[in-house]
């Protein structure tokens, strides 16, 4: 059962601008295995997808990623979540057992939508 549903939209320029100005603290946002797997893609724009896909999983917690939650505390690798520390604990407070996200970008945009399943 649907227990909660996010969506994020960022743009593309948005995310690039980031890491082009802080490529040293890329680690603070994306986990390492995030990071890895996004070299290995060809196409697309991944890390503006994995932005996209983290804050619409901060948004089935119902956080933001103010609430003492960090970036870290949520790893995307394809439709998988895996969830770490606090953000383990809240998903387990809702009683979401499982959450799923699904990506999609332009040259200009990546969106994502991620869904939270009740246990």
């Amino acid at each position: 059962m649907i227990q909660a549903v996010g969506i994020d939209l960022v743009h593309v320029d948005r995310v690039t601008k980031l890491v082009q100005a802080y490529p040293d603290q890329l680690e603070r946002i994306f986990t390492v295995n995030e990071l890895r797997a996004s070299r290995r893609k060809s196409k697309g724009t991944p890390l503006a997808e994995l932005f996209a896909a983290k804050e619409a999983v901060f948004k089935v917690l119902g956080t933001g990623w103010q609430q003492g939650l960090n970036w870290t505390d949520i790893e995307v690798l394809k439709t998988k979540v895996n969830l770490k520390a606090r953000a383990k604990k809240i998903a387990k407070e809702l009683a979401i057992s499982k959450i799923i996200v699904d990506t999609s970008s332009t040259k200009t945009k990546a969106v994502a939508q991620a869904i939270g399943i009740k246990s």
